[in-house]
Protein backbone atom coordinates (compact mmCIF):
# COMPACT_ATOMS: atom_id res chain seq x y z
CA UNK A 1 0.00 0.00 0.00
CA UNK A 2 1.52 3.19 -1.38
CA UNK A 3 2.40 6.02 1.49
CA UNK A 4 -0.72 8.93 1.80
CA UNK A 5 -0.07 12.25 3.81
CA UNK A 6 -1.02 10.99 6.89
CA UNK A 7 1.23 8.44 7.03
CA UNK A 8 4.98 8.53 8.26
CA UNK A 9 7.55 7.83 6.16
CA UNK A 10 10.91 6.33 6.52
CA UNK A 11 12.78 9.47 6.03
CA UNK A 12 10.51 11.68 8.08
CA UNK A 13 10.94 9.22 10.88
CA UNK A 14 14.33 9.17 10.76
CA UNK A 15 15.10 12.54 9.85
CA UNK A 16 16.08 13.56 13.71
CA UNK A 17 19.06 12.18 14.88
CA UNK A 18 19.19 9.57 17.50
CA UNK A 19 22.20 11.14 19.22
CA UNK A 20 23.85 14.44 17.72
CA UNK A 21 27.30 15.93 19.26
CA UNK A 22 27.13 19.89 18.25
CA UNK A 23 30.51 21.73 19.08
CA UNK A 24 31.44 19.64 21.57
CA UNK A 25 34.05 20.68 23.47
CA UNK A 26 35.69 18.83 26.66
CA UNK A 27 38.40 19.68 28.61
CA UNK A 28 40.49 18.24 32.14
CA UNK A 29 41.90 21.39 33.50
CA UNK A 30 44.34 23.11 30.89
CA UNK A 31 44.09 20.24 28.84
CA UNK A 32 41.38 20.25 25.76
CA UNK A 33 40.59 16.55 24.89
CA UNK A 34 37.93 17.06 22.64
CA UNK A 35 37.07 20.21 20.08
CA UNK A 36 34.63 21.14 17.74
CA UNK A 37 33.55 17.28 17.69
CA UNK A 38 30.21 17.17 15.70
CA UNK A 39 28.83 13.85 14.46
CA UNK A 40 25.10 12.18 14.63
CA UNK A 41 24.10 8.64 15.25
CA UNK A 42 20.79 7.92 13.25
CA UNK A 43 17.90 6.01 14.88
CA UNK A 44 19.11 2.24 14.60
CA UNK A 45 22.70 3.07 12.85
CA UNK A 46 25.07 1.35 14.88
CA UNK A 47 28.49 3.11 15.30
CA UNK A 48 32.15 2.00 16.14
CA UNK A 49 34.59 4.47 18.09
CA UNK A 50 38.34 3.43 17.21
CA UNK A 51 41.10 5.48 17.40
CA UNK A 52 44.56 4.87 19.53
CA UNK A 53 44.88 5.12 23.04
CA UNK A 54 44.23 8.76 24.48
CA UNK A 55 41.82 9.82 21.44
CA UNK A 56 38.71 10.24 23.23
CA UNK A 57 37.03 7.26 22.76
CA UNK A 58 35.94 6.35 26.15
CA UNK A 59 35.30 10.55 27.01
CA UNK A 60 32.44 10.15 24.17
CA UNK A 61 30.72 7.59 26.07
CA UNK A 62 31.06 8.58 29.25
CA UNK A 63 29.89 12.26 28.21
CA UNK A 64 26.80 10.02 26.44
CA UNK A 65 26.27 8.35 29.57
CA UNK A 66 26.22 11.92 31.45
CA UNK A 67 29.65 10.66 33.72
CA UNK A 68 31.35 13.83 32.91
CA UNK A 69 29.72 17.42 32.34
CA UNK A 70 30.73 18.97 28.61
CA UNK A 71 33.41 21.69 29.10
CA UNK A 72 31.33 23.68 25.77
CA UNK A 73 28.98 22.61 22.93
CA UNK A 74 25.29 20.30 22.81
CA UNK A 75 24.49 16.66 22.96
CA UNK A 76 21.15 15.72 22.06
CA UNK A 77 19.69 12.92 22.23
CA UNK A 78 15.90 12.10 20.58
CA UNK A 79 15.81 16.07 19.80
CA UNK A 80 15.94 16.43 23.87
CA UNK A 81 19.67 18.29 25.15
CA UNK A 82 21.56 15.95 27.39
CA UNK A 83 21.09 17.28 31.07
CA UNK A 84 22.68 16.39 34.26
Amino acid sequence: MPPTENTPTTASASSQPAIEFKDVEKSFGPTTVLKDLNFTVAPGERVTLIGPSGSGKTTILRLVMTLEELTDGYIFVDGQPLTH
